[in-house]
């Protein structure tokens, strides 16, 4: 059984902030039933880099293992926690792949799931800030993100616990 106080779930539409400039062909036209809750925050312009940032609630000073799932053909992502440095994501080691454009064509709307590590959290309010920086318009996109005490292995949208609800009764 995972308990609420085991993990953070963000979805990357829920940014407290943001300035990213959206593209109707990358973000819209893609597969929303295979997003986490049917949306994502996306960024794709030649302007400048994407920022999302989120204020979270967290129960418990620990350690939490932070999983993204978020854009990984050609993006650059980093993450940064309240006022700290800039930490960079490898965005070549995904797991949990999908194409999520529309027409099934092998693009940049791609998403799979990405382990940025161990982060140390106090309880209580805390910022966590998100950059977009990819060399091809500053691309990028993120379905969701959580922080986790418990292991986690990624299922496409699902949460940590969280069962399919396929089984046949009995």
């Amino acid at each position: 059984i995972v308990a609420a106080e085991d993990f953070i779930w963000v979805e990357g539409e829920a940014a407290s902030s943001r300035k990213v400039q959206p593209h109707n062909w990358y973000s819209d036209t893609v597969k929303k039933e295979q997003l986490s809750e049917g949306a994502w925050i996306s960024h794709f312009t030649d302007q400048a880099d994407g920022v999302a940032s989120y204020t979270l609630n967290v129960p418990a000073e620990a350690e939490y293992a932070l999983w993204v799932r978020a854009n990984v053909i050609g993006a650059l992502l980093s993450y940064q926690i309240n006022e700290g440095k800039p930490t960079e994501i490898d965005t070549s080691k995904a797991i949990d792949v999908v194409n999520i454009a529309s027409d099934g064509k092998p693009d940049l709307r791609i998403i799979g799931w990405l382990n940025a590590g161990s982060v140390r959290l106090n309880a209580g309010k805390v910022k966590m800030t998100f950059r977009m920086h990819s060399g091809n318009n500053h691309h990028g996109g993120i379905d969701c993100f959580v922080l986790t005490k418990i292991p986690f292995t990624p299922n496409g949208a699902m949460k940590p616990g969280q069962k399919l609800g396929t089984a046949d009764a009995g």
